[in-house]
């Protein structure tokens, strides 16, 4: 009944956890059509974008040739299930802390591009990855990942009261015990100390993925406030949880991108 079976135990392994916000909203204001098409071509192709590391390769459909991302390049481990992100790397030494910050700094980057919101975080420990197909006449498969590693990052994601990832304490501490370098990750705007809005109106100390200065995204207050644009059909006890998040999200991307609400210029506009 198990030949199907494949299971990988890592004994201690940095995964990343993130929720699509608002996704209830999206399903319940559209039609499934919409639905689909959004998921599949605009969620889809932005999490294979991000997953790629940045390489691409000539693609065809049969008539037409284009550079698509090449997801044969990605250095972690991920999973999409609705509205839930899974990544994880395959141990946590100091390259695999870096893969998995370039590619959620990525995914929220591009993700925001295209007006969907993630909320993250990144923890460390040890997980198990199971995939099986069961040999039955319907759909039946398990593909099941469980350790404290997701527990503990699913905690601190929810925790959270705005766009953007946090990386646990014993992530951070475990990156710098391997590597003395997260002085490099801030130089180069992939990580910055912060003090994260938790629900309840608290902050808490610690480190975030910096994904406003993604050198290829281009991200300003404008491009923010634009994606947390609320659905005409919301109720106003969501719209004001939607205003705190908004608030909290803005007043990170002012911290890190002081140039953020510098006013852009018009199409077809040239400055003088």
């Amino acid at each position: 009944m198990n030949q199907g079976l494949t299971k990988q135990t890592y004994e201690s392994t940095y995964v990343a956890f993130l929720d699509i916000l608002g996704f209830k909203d999206i399903v319940l204001g559209h039609s499934h059509e919409h639905l689909e098409s959004l998921y599949l071509r605009t969620l889809c192709g932005t999490f294979e974008h991000a997953m790629s590391n940045g390489k691409y390769v000539l693609v065809s459909d049969g008539e037409n040739e284009c550079l698509g991302p090449d997801i044969r390049q990605a250095t972690v481990n991920s999973l999409l299930v609705s509205d839930s992100i899974l990544i994880w790397t395959d141990d946590c030494r100091t390259e695999s802390f870096i893969n998995i910050v370039t590619a959620v700094r990525n995914l929220i980057a591009f993700s925001v591009i295209d007006r969907i919101l993630l909320r993250g975080a990144i923890a460390v420990g040890p997980l198990t990855v199971v995939l099986n197909q069961l040999p039955s006449q319907t759909h039946s498969f398990q593909h099941s990942l469980f350790g404290k590693a997701i527990v503990d990052a699913v905690q601190a994601e929810k925790s959270q009261d705005w766009a953007g990832c946090m990386i646990t304490e014993p992530a951070m501490e475990c990156f710098k015990t391997g590597c003395a370098g997260e002085k490099t990750l801030i130089e180069k705007k992939v990580i910055a100390p912060y003090s994260i809005p938790m629900k309840g109106g608290i902050e808490a100390s610690g480190y975030v993925i910096d994904w406003v200065n993604h050198p290829q995204a281009g991200i300003d207050a404008q491009t923010v406030t634009g994606a947390f644009e609320p659905k005409p059909s919301i109720d106003q006890s969501e719209f004001e949880k939607i205003k705190i998040k908004l608030a909290n999200t803005l007043k990170f991307v002012r911290h890190v991108k002081p140039s953020a609400d510098k006013q852009r210029w018009p199409l077809g506009q040239f400055a003088h």
